[in-house]
């Protein structure tokens, strides 16, 4: 057994692919973590800022081109919304009636870089999206790789059967994405040393100790590990299951204190019988995962081993609890020829301490009535309000201060879209909004996040980009590069909102203005940059890329075309060196691709950039030219400019013609 983190484990089953499509399940959720710590490994893992606010800056510009390629599904009965999301991912609550979302899913679909063939990575294990569980606990996984040709349909089935229990139920562009590619696989034959637990919910639901029942034989000892236990260690289904197997030895877990986690009189001592014994971690494993030198590692793998001649392992999310066998949403793989070691030996002394730890459980609504999940979401491209839930009822959402914003009435099976520019203001501060939910039964509070979609139309904080760092940007920078630009935007931003004399320790120093001084000089002419700027508008026209183009054309980022006429325009500090050539003909080329582009272009911007560009010339350029023969160079200058390409064609000698007297 391989001593990892989840996120090391998780890298190197993506290698160096490209990560096309992510779909995660969890029970508890750290959002702040998932987007600081796992989202870097599906783009990449580039070189980030340590510092947070800096690292939220850079991803955000780093997913410009990951817009509806994430999801996460979480149960909105635990979800403790103490930091909200800030990135582009849809987030997807789910409740289940009576039980929990308790599945750890990840299913990727990944593009080789060389063949570009796709495959899917399916994960399951006992992860949740938190701190402890992908960097902390004692947890277990499973990875597997499904390809065209290489779809084993005990993996492939199971694992089509869950996204569209999770698209029944939360339903999301990204799952939509990954069932066709699932379902352009074409099921090969089953592999019979691996196979696809998940339980789904409700009626069809398919219970662990029934799968488990169907795969293997019941002659074998058994060992358990689970840090949760049924409610009643009487529980018949749980006593039924280990009655089939000669012996099974089960973990007694300890916390840091040495205490039993495990109600004294209806588990510990309920449960053993003759051929039921508690159990301790054997030597290999206490010398190869729990260094007592290191800080105390809390259990929560779950773990069925059975050794004999026909050996298996099933690892996955299952407690040995009625609830994980019966009513929660489980998942895992059951993996047979192995040759597994043993992970238990018997209990040397009894426990004189015990503390009972509470399993996964949905929390139940105070009131009379509770808030279905609700998925919401912002466009911040078009200001619409995308609202989706499977019963009836009105959602209003409200401001910090209890006053509602915006009313949207559902009808159960609809999606409803509405215009809602006035959620703005709260949402550039946070994605989490306080909600009332009306029916004709009554009235229920919680709330709501709110997924936002097209964040680069999202106002930033950022201060503008200097006409250096713009055009370094345009002409063709790598990605690196450009990540270190925008870092850099977010240490100045940083500092000049500390207190005089009052320092962050931890923010790097910015880069030198220095570090600009020769730019001008091997990158005399505008021209070069937005020429290549030109070129990736009219290739992603042509594509029918529509997100790039609203990038620039429409976007609120410090490179889009709009920051680059603000840079211009507010002539701060740091663009008092540039000149006024460059400046002239850095306007002339915003206006020329915003009019090039124009159906994919804000019309405001556009009349924005025309203004900008007539009171250069009146208040700057034609001070710096002679008289009238000044304005007639600016009007050539100026049509021939604005000309198409072939257009401009002209003899070597032709000059500029006058206006008639």
């Amino acid at each position: 057994m391989k001593a990892l983190t989840i996120s090391e484990a998780f890298r190197e089953v993506i290698g160096e692919r490209e990560v096309v499509q992510a779909f995660f399940t969890t029970y508890s959720f750290e959002p702040d973590f998932f987007e600081l710590e796992v989202l870097p490994l599906l783009l990449g893992n580039p070189a980030l800022s340590r510092n947070e606010s800096i690292r939220y800056y850079q991803l955000q510009s780093l997913m410009r081109q990951h817009s509806g390629r994430l999801a996460v599904v979480y149960d909105l009965s635990v979800f403790d919304p103490q930091l909200a999301p800030r990135l582009e991912v849809d987030y997807l609550p789910m409740r289940v009636g009576g039980a929990c979302q308790h599945a750890k899913l990840m299913v990727l679909v990944v593009r080789d870089r060389k063949s570009k063939q796709l495959s899917i990575v399916l994960g399951a294990g006992s992860f949740n999206l938190t701190k402890a569980g992908w960097w902390e606990n004692l947890e277990v996984g499973h990875w597997v790789e499904l390809s065209e040709g290489s779809a084993p349909g005990n993996i492939l089935e199971p694992l089509i059967d869950a996204l569209r229990f999770y698209q029944a139920r939360t339903p999301s562009p990204v799952l939509d994405n990954i069932l066709g590619v699932a379902m352009g696989f074409e099921a090969s034959t089953a592999d019979p040393n691996c196979s696809f637990y998940f339980s789904g919910n409700g009626a069809a639901h398919r219970h662990f100790d029934t799968f488990i029942a169907e795969h293997t034989d019941a002659d074998a000892s058994l060992e358990i590990i689970s840090p949760f236990f049924a409610d009643d260690g009487n529980n018949r289904t749980i006593i039924d299951f280990l009655a089939r197997y000669p012996s099974a030895t089960v973990l007694l877990p300890l916390d840091e204190q040495g205490q039993a986690l495990v109600d004294r009189q209806s588990v510990y001592e309920a449960l053993p019988r003759e051929s039921i014994a508690w159990g301790q971690w054997c030597e290999s494993v206490r010398k190869s995962h729990l260094d007592p030198k290191s800080p105390h590692r809390r259990l929560h793998a779950k773990i069925y081993q059975a050794h004999g001649e026909d050996p298996w392992c099933f690892v996955g999310s299952v407690n040995l609890s009625f609830k994980a066998f019966r009513q929660n949403v489980e998942a895992g793989f059951l993996l047979k020829g192995g040759d597994a070691k043993p992970l238990l030996v018997a209990l040397q002394a009894r426990p004189d301490r015990f503390k009972v730890e509470v399993e996964a459980s949905s929390a139940t609504a105070t009131g009379d009535q509770e808030m279905p999940p609700i998925c919401v979401a912002f466009d911040w491209q078009t200001d619409l309000l995308h609202t989706s839930c499977s019963a009836p009822g009105e959602l209003v959402l409200l401001n910090s201060a209890a006053q509602a914003l915006v009313s949207v009435p559902l009808n159960g099976a609809d999606d409803q879209l509405s215009p809602a520019p006035q959620l703005k203001t709260h949402l550039q501060g946070s994605s989490l909004m306080h909600a009332r939910w009306l029916t004709d039964a009554g009235e229920a509070e919680g709330t709501v996040l709110v997924s936002q979609r097209n964040l680069f139309c999202r106002p930033t904080h950022l201060p503008a980009l200097d006409l250096q760092a713009l055009l370094k940007i345009f002409i063709g920078m790598h990605e690196s590069r450009r990540l270190e630009l925008f870092g850099d935007l977010a240490i100045r931003l940083l500092r000049a909102s500390q207190d005089d004399g009052v320092r962050d320790e931890f923010l790097p120093e910015p880069t030198a203005e220095g570090a600009f001084e020769s730019f001008f000089a091997e990158f005399s002419q505008v021209n070069g940059a937005f020429w290549e700027l030109a070129e990736r508008l009219t290739k992603a026209e042509r594509d029918g890329d529509f997100q790039t183009l609203a990038y620039y054309l429409k976007g609120q980022q410090p490179d889009s075309l709009r920051k680059v006429l603000a840079s211009i325009v507010e002539l701060d500090s740091t663009n008092k060196g540039a000149s006024l050539v460059v400046r002239y003909l850095t306007l002339l080329s915003v206006t020329d691709l915003l009019k090039r582009f124009a159906a994919h272009a804000d019309e405001a911007l556009v009349r924005e950039a025309e203004k900008a560009l007539t009171v250069l010339e009146r208040d700057e350029l034609l001070t710096q030219l002679d008289g009238a023969e000044g304005g007639h160079f600016i009007r050539w200058f100026n049509t021939k400019f604005f000309e198409p390409v072939a257009a401009m064609t002209r003899t070597s000698g032709e000059g500029y013609p006058r206006e008639q007297d």
